[in-house]
Formats: C-alpha cells, sequence, structure tokens
C-alpha cells in the first residue's frame, strides 16, 4: 500500500488549505411557509440585508441543527482544492430558491505529538470536524452571509491523523458557503504540522496540476467568433482531459454548455467551445483537469458579443422599431422576447416555450421573479385568450392569482423583496395585477383584486415618494436601471390611475437624464451605487447600452433588451434636451452635481468633454467595507471598451462571487473626490483586507500608451487618460488579467487621476504637463497633495477635506436635480443651468 506523502507544512497562523473535495450535494429546502412583519421604512442603503430570517432558514435551524451525522469518510471525493496562497475555502454562488448545500472534505495531517491542537474556525454555515472517525468539534452558526470565528481545540494522534470535514448552510439567493481553518498551535507544542492527502493519490502530481491549472486565462475577455482559446504556464508530461463549462454569470434564462477536451503532453494551449456554444453575456468558463480522478478546477470569465449589433435608427421611431425587431427576431430567453414575437404574431410556438418557462419560475416563486412577473401580466393584458392555446392561458391566470406579492404574505421562498428595484416590481405587480383582476380571489393573500391594487397603490406612493425626495440608492447601476425601467414602463403603460402614470414618467425622465450626463460615446459610463464584474465587463452588450442607443442614437443593440422591448412597445419619448447631456459638443466642457440615495449617500461629479470623461462618488461610507459601489470611473471616446477604474478589491478570487468582488465594489471605501477633470483618492485598506489596489486600464484598445515612473498614461483617439500611484504602478505580467491590470501594493496609498483631450494640448503635451507635476504623499497623516500645471495645487486628506489652490471645496449642491454647468475649454465654468426633471 503506497505511503501517504506530506508535501505541505503549516506553521501557527496559516491556514489548513490542502483537500480533497466532494462534489455539491443540493437538496431543494423550503421548509414551512409563514410571513414575515412588514418594517419596510422605504430607506435604501446599498448592502443593506438585515431583514430577519426568512422561513426556510428558521426551519433550516429546527430540522438540521445540532443532530447527530456520521463521519461521511466514505463520500465521492473528485475535486481538489490546494491553495497555499488563499486561506477560505470559498465555495459561494447564487441559487434561486431555499438549498440545502453539502460538501465533504479531506486531508491528512502529520502531528509530531498527540494531544489538543488549536484551529480558528470561520464561517457563516455549519462545520462539523472528525479526526479518525472521532468527532472532534462542531460549529453551526449558520447566520446567513455574516462569518463568525471560534477557536475550536482537534485531539491528534502521534503521527498520521485523516481530517474528514463536512460542511453544510442553506442558501438564500447569494451565499458566502466558505470555510477558513487557520492552525493555532497546541497545548503542548508549536511545530509545524505537516499536510498531505490520501495514500491514493500521487501529492506531487496534484500539486503540479493545480499550478498548471491555475494559471489558466482565455487569450482574450471579448469574443465574437470562432473559439475560445485557453492558455497556460508551463506544459505537462502526459496527455490529460480538459472539462469545460460555460455558465452564464446571474443569467438563470440563459443556457450554458459542457465539453471535454484531450490536452497533448507538452502543449500549453487548448481551442475550446465555439462562440455559438457562450451565451450572448459574461460567460463563467469552468476549466477542470483530471488527474488520479481527482478533478482539478478554476474559473475565467469571457463576454459573448456573437448577438451585438452597430445600432442603425436616426430617428426615435427607427430606433424603437430596431429594438422591437430585434427582440422579436431573438430566439429568446426572457418574457420580454415572448412580448415581442406575440405583438408582432411570429414565432409564436417559442413565445409559447418562453411563456411556459417563466410560468415555471415564477409559481417556483424563484429570486428575482419579479422581474419577469410585470411583461407577465403585459402579455396579459395585451394578448389574453388569443394566438396561444387555452391551457397555457388558464396557467397564466392561475399563476398570478397564486403568486406571493409581498412578505406579508405566507410563503417559503428565498425572493428578496427589500432592494430599491425590488420593492418597485412587487409593488407594480401587486398594484396592476389587482386592477387586471379585481373580482378574483389571489390564493396567498386572501384578498380580492380590488383589495390587492389598493395596498399595491399605497404602497407605490411610498416608493416613489422616498425616490423622488432621495434619488436612488442604485444610481448609474447598469444592472439595475434596467430593471427599474422594467417596473416603471409597466406603470407607465399599463397603470389605470393617471397620478401612477404621471409620476413613472417624471421618474423615467430622470433616469435618462442622468445617463445622459454619463453617457459617452454612445455608452453608459460613470460611477455606480451597484455594479458586478458580468456588467461592468459588458461594455456595448449591456441593456443599459441599448437603452442609451434607442434615446440617443449612435450605440449598439444587444439580444438581453428586456426593458428596451417595453419601453419600445410603449409610446414614452425620453426628454429632447438629453441630447444635449449625452454628446458634448465640440470645444464645451460639461461639469455636473448632485446627490443619490437616502441622507445623500451618492454626491456625484462628474467633468465630460466629448473625448473624455472623469466621474466620482464623493465622501462615500469612506472607511468602511464595501458592497458594489463602483468609485471612480473614466470613458475615453472612440472605442466602446476604454473604460479605466481603480478599487481596492474585495476578495482575491479572480471571478469570484463576492459582494465586494476583485473588480466590482471595494473591499474599504476610498476617501474620493475630484476637481474639474482632475480625481483624487486615498485608500486606507483594513488589515483583513486585500495589500493592494488595482487599475483596471485596457491597453490592448488604446492608440498609445506609456508607463513611466509611477505614472500611467493612454491616449484613444482624442481622449487622455492619466494615473498616478504613490506607490507605483506595477503591470501584471500573469493571470487572467495580464496586460490590463496594473497593480499598486499597500493597504495605504493614494491615485490621482486625470483626463484631457486634443481639443486643448497633444499628448504629448498632456504627458509633460502631468510628469512636471509635483505630488507628495503622507502615508502616516494620509495626506495627498498635487501641484499640477494648468488644475493649480490640489489637496485631500482623509478627512474629507478638498482644497484647490489653499482654498476649501465643499460639495454644494445636495440635491438629486443636477445642476449642470457648460464651459469653453479654455474657461472657468461660467453659466449653471437647472437640469429639466
Amino acid at each position: 500500500m503506497p505511503k501517504t506523502q506530506f508535501p505541505w507544512q503549516i506553521k501557527k497562523g496559516e491556514p489548513l488549505s490542502y483537500w480533497e473535495v466532494s462534489g455539491l450535494t443540493e437538496t431543494p429546502f423550503a421548509g414551512e411557509a409563514d410571513t414575515l412583519p412588514d418594517k419596510v421604512n422605504y430607506t435604501y442603503i446599498n448592502g443593506f440585508t438585515d431583514v430577519g430570517d426568512l422561513p426556510c432558514r428558521r426551519a433550516f435551524w429546527n430540522d438540521k441543527k445540532g443532530r447527530d451525522i456520521p463521519c461521511p469518510s466514505n463520500a465521492g471525493f473528485n475535486e481538489t482544492r490546494i491553495q497555499p496562497s488563499q486561506s477560505m475555502l470559498d465555495f459561494s454562488g447564487f441559487w434561486f430558491c431555499p438549498t440545502h448545500l453539502q460538501r465533504v472534505l479531506r486531508c491528512v495531517v502529520n502531528a509530531p505529538t498527540a494531544g489538543k491542537y488549536r484551529f480558528r474556525v470561520r464561517t457563516s454555515g455549519a462545520v462539523r470536524v472528525w479526526a479518525n472517525g472521532e468527532l472532534g468539534f462542531a460549529f453551526e452558526p449558520l447566520v446567513r452571509n455574516k462569518l463568525q470565528e471560534s477557536i475550536e481545540t482537534l485531539e491528534l494522534a502521534e503521527g498520521t491523523n485523516e481530517i474528514i470535514v463536512h460542511l453544510e448552510d442553506i442558501a438564500e439567493r447569494d451565499t458566502v458557503y466558505s470555510l477558513e481553518l487557520i492552525y493555532e498551535g497546541s497545548e503542548q507544542t508549536e511545530v509545524d504540522l505537516q499536510v498531505g492527502l490520501s495514500a491514493t493519490y500521487d501529492a506531487e502530481a496534484l500539486r503540479t496540476a493545480e499550478a498548471f491549472i491555475s494559471s489558466v486565462q482565455p487569450d482574450k475577455l471579448y469574443y465574437s467568433e470562432g473559439r475560445v482559446e485557453l492558455q497556460f504556464e508551463g506544459t505537462l508530461p502526459e496527455n490529460v482531459q480538459i472539462h469545460i463549462e460555460t455558465l452564464p454569470l446571474l443569467k438563470p434564462t440563459l443556457a450554458g454548455s459542457k465539453n471535454t477536451y484531450t490536452l497533448p503532453k507538452g502543449s500549453n494551449r487548448l481551442i475550446g467551445p465555439c462562440v455559438d456554444e457562450l451565451a450572448p453575456a459574461t460567460n463563467l468558463v469552468r476549466v477542470t483537469l483530471v488527474t488520479q480522478g481527482l478533478g482539478v478546477a478554476r474559473e475565467v470569465g469571457v463576454v459573448c458579443l456573437k448577438d451585438l449589433q452597430q445600432g442603425s435608427g436616426t430617428t426615435l421611431e427607427e430606433r424603437r422599431a430596431e429594438l422591437l425587431a430585434s427582440s422579436a427576431q431573438t430566439d429568446g430567453s426572457h418574457l420580454s422576447h415572448a412580448l415581442a414575437k406575440l405583438h408582432e404574431g411570429t414565432d409564436l410556438e417559442i413565445a409559447e416555450k418562453l411563456l411556459l418557462e417563466a410560468l415555471s419560475k415564477i409559481s417556483r416563486r424563484e429570486d428575482c421573479a419579479d422581474f419577469a412577473f410585470l411583461p407577465l401580466l403585459w402579455i396579459w393584458k395585451d394578448h389574453a385568450w388569443t394566438k396561444l392555446s387555452e391551457q397555457t392561458w388558464r396557467r397564466v391566470r392561475s399563476t398570478i392569482l397564486g403568486f406571493r406579492y409581498w412578505f406579508d404574505e405566507p410563503g417559503n421562498d428565498a425572493m428578496w423583496f427589500w432592494s430599491e428595484n425590488h420593492t418597485l416590481c412587487f409593488h407594480a405587480s401587486q398594484y396592476l395585477a389587482g386592477s387586471m383582476f379585481p373580482e378574483d380571489l389571489f390564493l396567498c393573500s386572501g384578498r380580492k383584486g380590488q383589495q390587492q391594487k389598493q395596498v399595491g397603490y399605497e404602497r407605490l406612493l411610498k416608493w416613489f415618494e422616498t425616490v423622488e425626495r432621495d434619488g436612488l440608492a442604485e444610481w448609474n447601476s447598469i444592472p439595475y436601471y434596467p430593471i427599474d425601467f422594467i417596473g416603471l414602463t409597466a406603470l407607465y403603460h399599463l397603470a389605470p390611475d393617471a397620478d401612477i402614470r404621471d409620476r413613472s414618467e417624471a421618474l423615467m425622465h430622470s433616469i435618462f437624464q442622468m445617463m445622459a450626463l454619463h453617457t459617452q460615446s454612445g455608452l453608459p459610463a460613470g460611477t455606480m451605487g451597484r455594479c458586478y464584474d458580468k456588467d461592468i465587463f459588458a461594455g456595448p452588450a449591456s441593456e443599459l447600452a441599448t437603452l442609451c442607443h434607442f434615446a440617443w442614437g449612435n450605440g449598439f443593440v444587444s439580444s438581453g433588451n428586456f426593458a428596451s422591448t417595453m419601453i419600445a412597445l410603449s409610446d414614452y419619448t425620453p426628454p429632447e434636451e438629453t441630447s444635449a447631456y449625452a454628446l458634448v459638443a465640440q470645444g464645451r466642457a460639461l461639469e455636473t452635481s448632485y446627490t443619490q440615495g437616502h441622507e445623500h449617500a451618492g454626491k456625484l461629479k462628474l467633468y465630460k468633454t466629448a473625448d473624455a470623461q472623469l466621474s466620482t462618488v464623493v465622501d462615500h461610507k469612506t472607511g468602511q467595507h464595501g458592497h458594489q459601489q463602483h468609485v471612480q470611473d473614466v470613458m475615453l471616446t472612440g472605442n466602446p471598451y476604454a473604460r479605466f477604474w481603480i478599487n481596492h478589491p474585495g476578495e482575491t478570487q479572480v471571478w469570484g462571487s463576492g459582494r465586494p468582488s476583485y473588480w466590482s465594489g471595494n473591499g474599504t471605501l476610498p476617501r474620493a473626490d475630484q476637481s474639474g477633470p482632475v480625481g483624487l483618492m486615498i485608500f486606507n485598506g483594513a488589515e483583513e483586507e486585500a495589500d493592494f489596489t488595482h487599475l483596471y486600464a485596457p491597453l490592448h484598445v488604446c492608440d498609445e500608451h506609456e508607463l513611466t515612473g509611477n505614472w500611467l498614461f493612454a491616449r484613444v483617439k482624442n481622449g487622455f487618460t492619466a494615473f498616478f500611484a504613490a506607490n507605483g504602478i506595477e503591470p501584471l505580467q500573469t493571470g487572467c488579467f495580464a496586460g490590463v491590470e496594473f497593480r499598486s501594493t499597500g493597504r495605504r496609498n493614494a491615485w490621482l487621476t486625470v483626463i484631457g483631450s486634443a481639443q486643448s494640448e497633444t499628448f504629448a503635451e498632456f504627458k509633460a504637463r502631468l510628469l512636471a507635476s509635483k505630488i507628495s504623499w503622507n502615508a502616516e497623516a494620509l495626506t495627498l497633495n498635487a501641484e499640477i500645471e494648468g488644475q493649480g495645487t490640489l489637496s485631500l486628506n482623509w478627512e474629507g477635506e478638498l482644497k484647490a489652490n489653499g482654498e476649501r471645496i465643499n460639495f454644494e449642491n445636495l440635491s438629486p436635480v443636477p445642476r449642470i454647468g457648460l464651459k469653453r475649454l479654455d474657461q472657468s465654468c461660467s453659466t449653471q443651468e437647472a437640469a429639466h426633471v
């Protein structure tokens, strides 16, 4: 029998990060239907999750917590996790219905002496650990997505010890399903522990396979045709099987693919799936190398542009028809596509299929069912009992009457009601459904339709009152503006009450105005209240880009046009004056400031010319752990992918599912401010967070670029940008973002961002001017000072004091109504005009 190998060694304070891992066991777990107290005060704060425990979690505690579990030593171990650089074993993801998650892990520990060994345990789920078949400890906080910590003791024998871990949780939507085990020494000795895997495996070969698969990266981020090519560092000495699975990120209506390939020995390139097998969205590509019967896996992301079209409509009505035709002609993945097909009277079999698929998801009360429910009501209003089978229409009717419209109605699902966009969609659904079925009984609430309508109406008034007063907490959001438009357009088109229609139209006008202000080169850009990696990298393939094209032209049309289908079917028209904001005239610069969110949470500043745009959210929760806020953003005209930003990673796992993640949001939010075309950021990262900040700079789309000293310069057409990092800038040479990721080490750091234009200077002059700047950074005092020709002297400190030429600059426009100024590029801003709302 082969002898167990112990190729790894851990010291006190280091993680136990070498495991054989079973497959994931997923079991639906709903518990008993129940209600929750309605404590909603219509105050929206990004990242807020303190809504109490859902019925499914309460049932899970009662049924699962504290139960006896036999040691699962015979679990099927088919994966490995060998990750010395990461302490957290992370299996997080998104589940649309309550789901019981279970995994089993195994490793072998060589202890120098028998005794009690201490481990620091962190999880938000439940973990049980056995040593040599005997239960050592159980730690079961089972608190949703909030890591809890405990010091636990494990009795180890001298020599070889088999460690078995059972990790479980109840998944509700986005779920932090993870475990960290840190070795904290023993009562007898502080010596190191040796770690290996089962004697069945050649641990050295597994370590080689892990290192090889960890280096995987696609040859590019964006694909419109051909096949995805995966590249690796180094080679393997024998042929290996590679399994590739593609998964559309947070797009449950889109399908992925699975394929198996052979990577020949000595090869470091693999031609993978065809673009036709990818969903037209941001796709997660899971690459699994099989060796010794175990899968060694990593995930990377690619963006599929196969259905992206350059928009051609020159008038609003032409673009309205263009969007509707695009939606009707696509194979479809959303009820809005079915709505378009029914309107056009084409592909009715596909429309019925899409409708039935959506009805199944709504009936299961999957999270985000409310996003599909409003197109469902539109379909019923315009097409009931026509074009499709009577059986389908009966099912539509029963689904509407059987839905759960709010959490004061009993349910055992994981639908999220509490965020700004979900609240709107649920209230709009309740109001409209009640108005369509006034005399029918709604089964979940026990109310007649007329009562449902009135309850929904009163709730909508509260929602409108908040948003009209505060603005939107999810400002400029690429994923959530379209969701807002689903709710608002349905109300604008279908509401029986004129006040609801009028308020919906007014808020749509306001959102289109804010979109116009932050649109550059026909594409949405700017700071955001919430974003995901999938959206920030989508570029012209995002639905918000399609809506920009609808309003102002010269843009793109994607197949993911859900809200845009509804807008195209309505008679909604964006305000005419927004065109001047979307496309700034040559020789002019636009500046604006306004607030969004509760208590002016998002203080927004924007400076844009025809060639470049800089946008910042000022003084936003400085020093706090971030969520999904995108703090500062640069967009250059001339290429739809010329978007730049800086953040402090919320997790070090690339393409992870954290909120914040690697590129979206910040582990610790910086102090940020802006003065015209200059942005300043001071980072003071928490000790437990990543020890670097980084810049996303797509230099491959730039016409010129240069890294010199602490500065990185880039030009696209006539737009310029430059970035300065006090701790220096190092290009990442390997990994998924080699060539576009630039790191600056240290938790305490300062960044300076500047934009410019060929309308006022050459690129060479722009670089020379900035290289001559005098910049000082005090890491202890957290103060940044910059003397820049053309901008004067700027200073920012951690307390939030921004000064220009010695005079303090206060954020004055504490209003959700933008204050917009236009100036000649060679002048200071001389005119201010009130925004149209």
